[in-house]
């Protein structure tokens, strides 16, 4: 039997947000953390105070982020596959 859904709520810039999911509650409270973390950051670093800037150039860094993980992530994927390779040609 799955995991029963479970409303979470958290605030972030000023807004109030109700979230149901399977998820661990203090998962998400830490993911909610991590992206308090970034408003701020924004914030502090870009001179921005409105929500929805902050929110939006906060979005296109962590996309931004999450691209170059996922590229190094097939990088490292690639290399592994041609070191595998190669050891397989290497034991024939």
């Amino acid at each position: 039997m799955g995991v029963e859904s479970e409303p979470v709520r958290f605030f972030l810039l000023g807004t109030s947000f109700t979230i149901k999911t399977n998820e661990d509650p203090h998962y998400l409270y830490r993911i909610v953390q991590k992206v308090e973390k970034r408003f701020e950051q924004v914030r502090k670093n870009m001179g921005v105070s409105d929500p929805l800037r902050i929110a939006v150039l906060s979005s296109i860094i962590l996309t931004d982020e999450l691209q170059k993980l996922h590229s190094e992530s097939e990088e490292a994927e690639t290399l592994t596959r041609n070191l595998i390779d190669l050891i397989d040609r290497t034991l024939d």
